[in-house]
C-alpha cells in the first residue's frame, strides 16, 4: 500500500524532529522489538496511572490463550523503573 502524501509528510517530519535532538531514526531488529513494546506498554500503564496490578489483570483477563508471561514480565520491569521516575513539574 503506497503511502499518501500527508502520511509521508508526517513521517518525514518525525524523522528529522528526531535527528534535529539527537533521537536516532531507523528500523529495530526483531530481536529489540519485544524489549521495546514492553517498554511501551508500561510507559502507557505509566500515563494511564496503571499499577503492576492493573497490568497484570489486563494481560491475564485480555491476553486468553495467549502465553503472555514473558511479555509481561517485561512490562513489569519498565513499569517498575518508569514509575520510579520523578514526575516533572
Amino acid at each position: 500500500m503506497p503511502l499518501s502524501r500527508r502520511r509521508f509528510l508526517t513521517l518525514a517530519a518525525a524523522g528529522a524532529g528526531a535527528a534535529a535532538v539527537g533521537v536516532p531514526v531507523g528500523s529495530v531488529t526483531d530481536a529489540e522489538k519485544p524489549e521495546l513494546l514492553a517498554e511501551l506498554d508500561a510507559a502507557v500503564a505509566v500515563l494511564y496511572g496503571l499499577d503492576a496490578a492493573d497490568m497484570r489483570h489486563i494481560f491475564e483477563t485480555f491476553h486468553v490463550g495467549w502465553d503472555y508471561e514473558e511479555r509481561l514480565a517485561r512490562v513489569l520491569t519498565h513499569l517498575d523503573r518508569l514509575s520510579a521516575l520523578p514526575a516533572s513539574a
